[in-house]
């Protein structure tokens, strides 16, 4: 398996940077579901873009199935009860955990295309 590098390390920054976030606030649970789906999304996302070419329905593959793999997440964190209170229903939950999980999944994607960017200025300076 040959990982693109570039991918891999700008997601992986990308993420640590999002994932400050829950730090901040005081949400390590949350922090630690993150971070294990930021260095799946990431490998998945690096050996994708890692294979020599991809079809149009194959990168639309590779982009879809870490969206929707957040959009699982969120759901469940929301619809999972804490200390035996009830939480949102389901119903609820996937219709929040896509709203969240859209703003971030794109929010990450975006920092991590960034990082990229400016890993790419930096070599052709140095």
């Amino acid at each position: 398996m040959v990982l693109d590098r570039p991918v891999l390390l700008g997601n992986l920054v990308s993420g640590a940077v999002w994932l400050a976030v829950p730090v901040a606030l005081g949400a390590p649970v949350l922090a630690l579901v993150g971070s294990a789906y930021v260095v799946a999304a990431s490998v998945f996302l690096a050996a994708a873009y890692g294979r020599e070419t991809l079809t149009r329905k194959q990168e639309a593959l590779v982009w879809a199935a870490p969206w929707l793999a957040a959009v699982a997440v969120w759901t469940v964190v929301l619809a999972t009860p804490v200390d035996g209170t009830s939480r949102a229903d389901w119903t609820v939950a996937l219709w929040a955990g896509l709203v969240i999980a859209t703003g971030c999944y794109l929010g990450w994607q975006l920092l991590a295309l960034a990082v990229r960017q400016v890993m790419t200025w930096r070599a052709a300076a140095g």
